[in-house]
């Protein structure tokens, strides 16, 4: 059973549950009814970018250290609104208008979030590869998840409900596919790659090295200079 984190404490706790602007559903408390501080103790989901619909349609939920962040799938969309994107994402050109040059956009690490009670969704077994080049051979699908969590599922999301929200993260295993108007226009990565890491590892040990032998020409040349003087 769900309960507060201060579930127990002192009888004159004043509790009351909340749905915020976020989404999520908290309960809140405060240790006098009239005035005091209120903190939340409790929320119907931990992880805030699990919360559907938490970054509008077309939305990636994403961290940016400890906070939740909003972004595009990629280049080929635009922010609803720049000033807040929570409000959602568009595509700069419709699937329906350029079907000769339809591609699917790849998101590793990313699940789309599946809203079981969706008319507009169906699930079906099929490889990662498979997921995305059967949504995008059909004229009805937008977007496909590989859930690679050793079920084998597909998820599909068919046009008539477009709404989509993603979650992405390292931690996540699914793959996920989005039907956009080619070429796709990939954002940086949000999650750096074994490549990248050891790319980085690899330009600070280099980096240090360097700066170690620069260091080292200089004391050399200056106790040359110093047992020069002497002479």
């Amino acid at each position: 059973m769900n309960v507060s984190d201060d579930y127990g404490e002192g009888t004159n706790t004043f509790r009351f549950l909340k749905l915020d602007d976020d989404g999520n559903l908290r309960i809140y408390s405060s240790d006098t009814r009239n005035n005091g501080p209120v903190s939340p103790h409790w929320s119907a989901v931990a992880d805030q970018c699990l919360v559907y619909g938490y970054c509008g349609n077309f939305g990636i939920c994403s961290y940016n250290d400890t906070n939740p962040t909003c972004l595009c799938p990629s280049r080929n969309f635009d922010h609803v609104d720049e000033n807040d994107k929570r409000k959602g994402c568009k595509r700069k050109v419709e699937p329906s208008d350029c079907s000769a040059t339809a591609t699917m956009l790849v998101l590793d690490h990313t699940r789309l979030i599946i809203d079981s009670g969706d008319p507009n969704s169906e699930v079906f077994f099929a490889g990662s590869s498979p997921c995305g080049s059967n949504c995008l051979l059909s004229s009805t699908c937008l977007a496909s998840v590989s859930l690679s969590d050793g079920s084998g599922n597909c998820w599909q999301k068919q046009s008539g409900g477009s709404f989509i929200t993603g979650y992405q993260s390292s931690s996540v295993t699914s793959t996920s596919y989005v039907k956009v108007c080619g070429p796709v226009l990939p954002n940086k990565p949000l999650v750096a790659t074994k490549g990248d890491r050891k790319t980085s590892k690899l330009k600070l040990i280099l980096g240090v090295s360097a700066a170690s032998v620069v260091m080292i020409i200089i004391m050399v040349a200056m106790i040359v200079r110093a047992e020069s003087k002497k002479e």
